[in-house]
């Protein structure tokens, strides 16, 4: 393989995500443009990105992307493990030390490049069945020193091994390890990266890097399997500058045979099963479960050939399962599967009483959904003025729910007019609706963007809010945004039940972040608050909105009812703080909604009535019985110390007469009744 064929091998195995990338984002607006303007502005103001997040976007308490997000913690594992046992064999097929490349030293390597040189390549590398490949290549007293080119096209520097045969009755696994030092003052933190190739059809195998630390030698193993009988390793570091030392490759031979792993599938949100053939002398597997960025999830099972994994995947991330086969000090390479475990419904939960109800707020209460990645908390409240004059808050937005996954290479579209999602796990209030519209995240700020990228067609990208009484009082709408190219006509204005704009202003946005202010004041009842850019363009606008807010003026005694703010919780959770005023001014009535993903959405479940007379009740009385599930087990709460009995589906008895407050049963999976004073709950494992 030639120095170009190489690169070019290597260009394509890091383009092949970005072709795929482009095929998905065809038909979507070019958020780049959009990606351009916040860098303009920046340039333009004299800010950094971080400076203008912190003047736009203020803290809001905990948003549902801190919640979705995971964080790396001391000793989690991120890769899963390959087993090397005592009985695996370990035949070890190059060995270099690089003791004959004695010119030079690490501080100060030779300054001749050595890659031209087949003549002293030969006569100083170990392993004469092949060639090694090298480029900017230096001796440095006893390592490799690998260049770099910092002022033409090349580099950085390599090396590559010769191709090696390492199958055996067709299955060929290895270990490949180096040290190596990184000593480049400019890329401190860059990593050894090696490639493992199939000489014969000009692939890349496999690809990885492992981090290095600056100015000191680091050990470095990658393990893997092959399918071809001529296999080589490419090692060097992105930014060069890197000293290589005690390069091996080894032949590896386990001593049982791999699992062929059939498929995996999701039972609830947080319970994988996965499938495999067994495998001939095992007596127990251990089953690994990856998802995106997830720590590795693992269990290991006996002579079975399925399992459930406890493991709550990443939605919209592949799904990894590793089977390696055990036996004593006799194990395999692991077999695996990857795919989509999406599942096709999310489940409807049971809304259950409130309880903690206060005048500061309340607890909503749910009995969980199946295959839900969280829930959301979605509140009503009735609103009536105390005075006159008062300015009631019906939106106040920066868009701290949009995950940090969404940015412009995937934001999350928002097209009902083509039959797709809404808005309720991006904005803080439920109800909301956008059309030709993106939730995304540039250059660290989350932002709404409005488009008329269906300009032709004379369709309008557009917010609207939910229906709601607007005579009450001067509608105001404010807030942050700018535009991608031009300058640009904003219109923003009151709609009736039947669409129709009874009255509208129109603002003005340029190419800076700037705030804006409109009025109304002449608001009907039923009707709908809506801004959009004032006509269609063939140039396709984009407005990003940094914050948006919007308030009504009321008069003593008039009402409005309208969506509070959404409330989120993880998947596992059965109850939320909904922190919202409960007096004689403001009642509730709350639904709560599960979600796997932004395409994934379960229905609503029924409503739940919360106001001023609950207020004082006790916390057991307002509780009664609450049932939960957990892994393994039933929970349920019962704070009266009422008699509970708990059957199973088909009848069986599980527990009968309990008076315990808290009751906690092991169950397998399936689904049980819970029965207490006339009351029956069903509750799912």
């Amino acid at each position: 393989m030639t120095k170009s064929t190489i690169l070019t091998v290597i260009a394509a195995s890091l383009t092949m995500g970005s072709a795929a990338l482009a095929l998905e984002t065809q038909g979507r607006p070019d958020t780049a443009a959009m990606k351009m303007a916040v860098a303009k502005a920046f340039s333009e103001n004299g800010t950094t990105p971080s400076q203008t997040v912190a003047d736009f976007i203020s803290n809001k308490g905990r948003s549902v992307n801190a919640m979705r997000s995971l964080a790396r913690e001391e000793g989690d594992i991120y890769e899963p493990e390959i087993l090397i046992t005592p009985n695996v064999k370990a035949e070890t097929v190059i060995f270099e030390d690089f003791s004959k490349w004695a010119a030079g030293s690490e501080e100060n390597p030779d300054p001749v490049d050595i890659a031209e040189d087949e003549e002293f390549i030969k006569n100083t590398l170990d392993y004469d069945g092949g060639q090694w490949t090298l480029f900017q290549v230096y001796q440095s007293g006893g390592c490799a020193y690998l260049g770099f080119d910092e002022v033409g096209e090349d580099g950085p520097g390599y090396i590559k091994t010769p191709d090696i045969d390492l199958l055996t009755d067709g299955e060929g696994y290895f270990r490949f390890t180096v040290k190596a030092k990184n000593v480049n003052a400019n890329a401190t933190d860059q990593g050894l990266q090696s490639f493992f190739l199939d000489e014969e059809n000009n692939l890349p195998i496999a690809a990885s890097t492992l981090p290095l630390t600056y100015n000191e030698w680091t050990e470095c193993q990658w393990i893997g399997s092959t399918s071809t009988p001529k296999t080589s390793v490419m090692t060097f570091g992105w930014m060069g500058k890197v000293l290589i030392d005690d390069l091996r490759l080894e032949k590896l031979t386990f001593p049982l045979k791999s699992p062929v792993v059939k498929d995996a599938t999701m039972v609830d949100y947080d319970l994988i099963h996965a499938r495999w053939e067994k495998v001939e002398g095992a007596t127990s597997y251990l089953v690994q479960v990856r998802c995106g960025h997830m720590p590795v999830t693992s269990a290991t099972v006996g002579d079975v050939d399925e399992a459930d994994v406890p493991f709550a995947p990443e939605p919209g991330a592949t799904t990894t399962v590793y089977v390696t086969a055990i036996n004593g000090d006799d194990c395999s390479y692991y077999g695996y599967w990857n795919g989509d475990v999406t599942p096709d419904e999310v489940g409807t939960p049971a809304a259950l009483a409130a309880s903690g109800i206060t005048a500061e707020g309340f607890t909503a209460n749910w009995e969980r959904a199946a295959n839900a990645a969280g829930y959301m908390v979605l509140p009503t409240v009735t609103h009536t003025a105390a005075v006159d004059g008062e300015e009631y808050t019906l939106l106040d937005d920066t868009f701290s729910n949009i995950p940090e996954t969404a940015d412009d290479f995937n934001p999350i579209q928002v097209m009902p007019a083509m039959g797709m999602g809404g808005t309720d796990l991006c904005m803080s209030r439920a109800g909301w609706d956008l059309d030709l519209g993106l939730f995304f995240h540039i250059e660290g700020m989350p932002v709404l963007v409005l488009t008329d990228m269906y300009a032709s067609m004379g369709i309008l990208g557009r917010l609207s809010s939910p229906a709601m009484d607007f005579s009450a009082g001067k509608v105001r709408f404010s807030g942050t945004a700018f535009t991608a190219a031009d300058d640009i006509t904003m219109i923003a204005g009151l709609m009736d039940a039947e669409g129709n704009i009874y009255e509208s202003q129109e603002f003005d946005l340029t190419t800076m972040p700037g705030e804006f202010e409109v009025e109304f004041t002449q608001g009907q009842a039923d009707s709908r608050f809506f801004v959009n850019i004032a006509e269609c363009s063939a140039d396709e606008d984009m407005v990003a909105f940094l914050s948006m807010k919007l308030t009504m003026e009321m008069q003593a005694g008039s009402t409005v009812t309208t969506p509070a703010e959404t409330c989120f919780a993880s998947y596992e959770a059965t109850s939320c703080e909904v922190k919202e005023p409960v007096d004689e001014n403001n009642s509730y009535v709350y639904a709560v909604q599960g979600y796997y993903s932004a395409n994934l959405i379960g229905a609503r479940s029924n409503e739940i009535k919360v106001d001023n007379t609950m207020v004082g009740i006790s916390k057991a009385e307002a509780e009664g019985i609450r049932v939960s599930s957990a892994i393994g087990e039933i929970v349920i709460a019962n704070p009266l110390g009422q008699a509970v009995d708990v059957y199973a589906a088909d009848g069986r008895v599980v527990a009968h007469g309990l008076r315990n407050t808290e009751i906690r049963l092991q169950a397998d999976r399936g689904i049980y009744l819970v029965k207490a004073s006339g009351k029956t709950i069903k509750v799912m494992i």
